[in-house]
């Protein structure tokens, strides 16, 4: 039977191992043929193929662009990764060692702030003061995605909660319109949204928490009769959004579900009482409140099981990491813990759910370089985890933001052998446990605010020092004289970022170059309108 004119005999075939041309003009597009097998070569004819191939003008000339990273298809592949390996190897190796991540810290310059469009208010309620102190403030988990939303929660002292839309707009602009909850009587010192963005839970000086439908403005929930003192840092559940921790001013952490109550009262599911005290000595006694309450400043909860929190302390420079699988009152809670002072760490004993005790404790570090008694411990003010949830960055009261790896709280390889960690800069003064600390969504960006008015930034990079910030954003308005402090922060993407401060405003920073080079170029003129990142 006679083949189709397109077809070409096996016994016709070349022996070059490709593919046969049609010899009919009536199709477009040649029909490939079955390929016979490639006989293995022996280790003779691949040393002279590759021979051939290094003397081969073509693939020198491919060998040696650097933007190449493969041969030309004309050699069996095995011959080819051996080319590859045998001519590349030192353009690679040279490739390798000069290769460097390069630094952000030029965006975290260019960030600007407009007197008129980047400055918000909140009126206040009393005949004290006019405009009402903002405590805390919150991007919404869309924006720091950038899903096109741009709101933000801050918190006030009168104990209300503002909801603004902080996009870019003109300086004649209006702003858009807010929506103002007021959840409590007392200061709220914490504001977070859930996951969904629906909802929001705030933590207030009034003892209680409260969770609020965004869309409706109502009170969904308030917890209360728990905590005796001020309720300091509220945290969600990363992976639930019915549950979520609270920390108290008494020194205590609560775990409460939302889905749990009784008749509209919420109690906890579980509790850890006095969670930073102090252990007993030996041979001591303790009177009364001895080893009283240590204020929780900050809780955070582990973005690799939902089933793990840390908590810090006003009192210790101590990180606690609790185990929150199924306590019980005779089940034990585990904790490991570590300090601020990266030569101390280790790990404590366990306690019970209601009253942990532990054996041993760690003493604090130092403040702002000097050393002290260990009698006298040092708190951390602020922690933040970084978006992959490996990194915990912990701002302490001896002015320096320490950095710890999430999964042993032990201190992780430092980001440059020039500068050793922690993060500090000569002009950084953290002296109240209202500094807060955060890490931009892309983890980029580190930034901290101060009690000497200004907001410190550091790019997380190699190329970036540590000793010193990458840049400084100083909000002051025409270089008044009063210091005033610069308390919560916290990043949305593209680089923007909020603070509050006891100015008793709310200002949001951008990544303006152009605007910012404008600025340096006529700081008299730009002042009166703008603030921008200095270094």
């Amino acid at each position: 039977m006679a083949l189709p004119a397109h077809r070409t005999p096996l016994h016709e075939l070349s022996n070059d191992y490709s593919y046969a041309e049609p010899t009919s003009p009536s199709f477009s597009s040649p029909i490939p043929q079955r390929q016979r097998k490639r006989p293995r070569l022996s280790e003779q004819e691949n040393e002279d193929n590759l021979l051939k191939a290094s003397n081969n003008p073509i693939i020198k000339s491919t060998v040696t662009e650097d933007a190449s990273d493969t041969l030309p298809d004309i050699l069996p592949r095995k011959i080819q990764a051996s080319t590859f390996a045998r001519l590349h190897a030192s353009t690679l190796s040279t490739r390798r060692l000069a290769f460097s991540r390069p630094s952000t810290a030029p965006i975290l310059r260019s960030l600007v702030s407009s007197h008129h469009s980047d400055v918000f208010k909140i009126h206040s309620t009393s005949s004290q003061h006019t405009f009402d102190l903002p405590v805390s403030c919150a991007f919404s988990n869309n924006t720091k995605q950038g899903n096109g939303s741009w709101l933000l929660a801050v918190s006030t002292e009168e104990g209300k909660v503002e909801i603004m839309d902080t996009r870019r707009r003109g300086d004649m602009d209006p702003e858009p319109s807010r929506k103002t909850i007021q959840p409590h009587a007392g200061a709220i010192f914490d504001v977070r949204w859930s996951k969904d963005d629906n909802r929001l839970l705030t933590g207030s000086g009034d003892a209680s928490c409260s969770v609020l439908d965004v869309e409706t403005g109502e009170t969904y929930a308030t917890l209360s009769g728990a905590h005796i003192s001020s309720v300091k840092q509220v945290q969600w559940n990363p992976c639930n959004s019915s549950v979520f921790a609270s920390g108290s001013r008494d020194g205590s952490v609560h775990i409460w579900d939302l889905r749990v109550s009784s008749e509209g009262t919420y109690k906890p599911v579980q509790s850890i009482v006095q969670a930073h005290r102090d252990p007993p000595r030996k041979g001591t006694r303790t009177k009364g409140t001895g080893n009283g309450a240590r204020s929780i400043t900050s809780i955070i909860y582990s973005l690799q099981r939902d089933d793990v929190i840390y908590t810090s302390s006003s009192a210790n420079g101590i990180i606690k990491m609790w185990d929150l699988r199924g306590p019980t009152k005779r089940a034990a809670l585990q904790c490991e813990e570590t300090s601020v002072d990266s030569t101390m760490q280790g790990i404590a004993s366990s306690g019970l759910t209601r009253q942990p005790s532990f054996m041993d404790t760690l003493a604090a570090s130092t403040n702002n370089g000097a050393n002290t008694s260990p009698k006298r411990a040092r708190g951390i003010c602020s922690m933040a985890l970084d978006p992959t949830g490996s990194t915990i960055y912990a701002v302490a009261a001896d002015s320096r933001i320490h950095r710890y790896s999430a999964l042993t709280l032990a201190p992780p390889k430092p980001l440059s052998s020039s500068t050793p960690e922690p993060f500090t800069d000569p002009r950084l003064r953290v002296s109240s446990f209202y500094v807060r600390t955060s890490v931009s969504p892309c983890g980029q960006w580190l930034a901290s605010g101060s009690s000497g008015g200004q907001v410190f930034l550091w790019s997380l990079d190699a190329a970036s020092p540590c000793d010193k910030a990458s840049a400084v954003l100083d909000a002051k308005w025409n270089g008044e004289a009063d210091v005033k402090e610069s308390a919560a922060v916290d990043w949305a993407c593209d680089g923007t970022l909020a603070s509050c401060s006891d100015d008793r405003t709310v200002r949001v920073w951008r990544s303006d170059l152009d605007r910012a080079m404008r600025c340096r170029d006529d700081e008299a003129t730009a002042r009166a309108d703008w603030a921008w990142a200095e270094v």
